[in-house]
């Protein structure tokens, strides 16, 4: 197998994780929870019926997961994700 690509891919993800995990290590046990479910695709509407929190309360929580890890783009989303190892299917 060629690890010419894999290595990498590999460091800039360890890279990554290591300037930003005391920025993911910032977020409650909550925020990481509906982080999570964001990521897989879940919507608002249904994190509030997963979670059995109001609606209102999931974006409060969506908003704080942006501000806190500066996310700007649902690729940014992932880019965390995919640094923190969070099954995202």
């Amino acid at each position: 197998m060629n690890n010419s690509i894999g290595n990498p891919v590999r460091r800039e993800k360890q890279i990554f994780r290591k300037e930003n995990e005391e920025r993911y290590k910032s977020l409650t046990c909550k925020e990481k929870e509906v982080f999570e479910l964001v990521v897989r695709g879940n919507s608002t509407k249904q994190i509030s019926e997963m979670l059995f929190i109001a609606s209102n309360t999931v974006s409060t929580h969506r908003k704080r997961i942006k501000e806190k890890l500066e996310l700007f783009s649902s690729s940014d989303w992932f880019k965390y994700a995919i640094a923190f190892e969070i099954p995202v299917f």
